[in-house]
């Protein structure tokens, strides 16, 4: 099997820097530091209260865990990922790279594999974490799996995004920053239109002892995968996923939801168009940026046959 000559080149130039060492083990450091003060704080609250602890009650630990790990992997790769092809141009070696036999998809998907490996690396190292979350029960494996998929699809997705950002400027900083921006857009707009809908609604539904009418409003929040990430982490836990909550007619965070049918019948797999759309939103980000690495090559290939005139 002929291994992608990018990803090759970058895990070759990645094993020889310890820094990827000194992240990782700063990422498990830190979720081995907050798993005990959970712990900690967990059972002193007990013996504050004098009550027996029930070890039962650390079952939750699992979807703090995850959230956190979450957490970290949108603060850790617009790094990784927004200087990929920006810190090319930099170091004045992307005209080289772009100079070689290698089709511009193949250099966006090798800077976006590389990317997953290491995000991967960072997953794995956080199982054994996760794991202990089950020695005290109500806790099922399939949680784990969950947890998987939604992580690696969240990062497929932000690093797609990342390395869009990336090919768009000259600079890794800028690059950095706007990949910030839209990863505040996909994951905080999206849920702040939703909740404002909600506030506004809210006051009318009250008094007159109604629903607050969301329509089809709710398909914004396919567009954000951490609300995906909480669904997937909602419906493994009670087997009940947190649109179907808002679709039940019943009571959910204070006030009873109407939603449109198209929502309705949406909600019992709310997680596969998720990630579907994940995995469409990731795809279109790297095609852009093999679009933007041809076309920059093309324009340097004329910029040179003028030069020769």
């Amino acid at each position: 099997m002929k291994i992608n000559p990018i990803l090759k080149k970058e895990l070759r130039v990645g094993s020889r820097s310890i820094r990827p060492s000194i992240a990782l083990a700063i990422y498990v450091l830190f979720l081995v530091f907050v798993m005990l003060f959970s712990v900690a704080q967990k059972i002193q609250d007990h013996l504050v209260w004098g009550d027996r602890f029930d070890f039962m009650a650390l079952s939750d630990l699992f979807s703090t865990m995850s959230l956190l790990g979450l957490i970290l992997l949108l603060v850790i790769m617009p790094p990784i990922t927004a200087g990929s092809i920006a810190g090319e141009r930099e170091r004045s070696t992307l005209d080289i790279m772009l100079s070689a036999p290698v089709r511009s998809f193949t250099i966006a998907m090798g800077k976006l594999l590389s990317a997953l490996v290491w995000v991967l690396m960072l997953v794995s190292s956080s199982i054994p974490i996760l794991a202990v979350t089950f020695l005290y029960g109500g806790i099922q494996w399939q949680y784990l799996l969950v947890f998987l998929i939604m992580m690696m699809s969240v990062a497929f997705f932000n690093g797609a995004l990342g390395i869009w950002c990336s090919s768009l400027f000259r600079r890794t900083v800028p690059a950095i920053v706007l990949t910030y921006v839209l990863e505040a857009v996909f994951y905080g707009l999206t849920l702040l239109i939703v909740w404002l809908t909600i506030q506004f609604g809210a006051g009318k539904a009250l008094m007159e002892d109604g629903a607050v009418m969301l329509g089809s409003l709710p398909l914004v929040l396919l567009l954000n995968p951490g609300f995906t990430f909480v669904d997937a982490i909602q419906s493994a836990y009670s087997g009940q996923s947190l649109m179907q909550q808002v679709t039940s007619g019943e009571y959910f965070l204070d006030y009873r939801y109407e939603t449109s049918a198209l929502i309705e019948s949406m909600s019992g797999h709310w997680l596969w168009y998720g990630i579907l759309i994940l995995f469409l939103l990731a795809s279109l980000f790297v095609f852009l940026t093999a679009f933007n690495l041809r076309r920059g090559s093309e324009v340097k290939e004329k910029r040179l046959r003028t030069n020769d005139r």
